[in-house]
């Protein structure tokens, strides 16, 4: 991982949130997706920086679940909530920096 890379020898600590795992467990069910740990994880992970932010970009090679993820997400959330979430996708190249950010 980019953590190990980066910072060689460290441990990240698991993120916990049994509720939501139940939730994203269920929902990955439903759509036949595998629900690996790691996988999963990233999911958390990516909640924990929701909270902290008001946007974020995932980025990534075709094919390895951002859009997966993120919609997985959005619909745990709506589960545990019980309200309706919105997410927006903005293509970076339709706008300059400065309308951006």
């Amino acid at each position: 991982s980019i953590m190990k890379e980066v910072f060689p020898g460290s441990s990240g600590h698991k993120m916990e949130d049994q509720k939501l795992r139940e939730a994203l467990d269920g929902i990955c069910k439903s759509l036949n997706y595998v629900p690996s740990d790691n996988w999963v994880q990233k999911i958390l992970q990516l909640r924990e920086v929701l909270i902290m932010r008001h946007g974020v970009m995932l980025v990534g090679p075709s094919g390895v679940g951002k859009s997966s993820a993120m919609n997985t997400l959005l619909r745990g959330l709506e589960q545990i909530d019980g309200i309706k979430g919105e997410m927006y996708i903005i293509d970076p190249k339709a706008m300059n920096k400065e309308n951006l950010y």
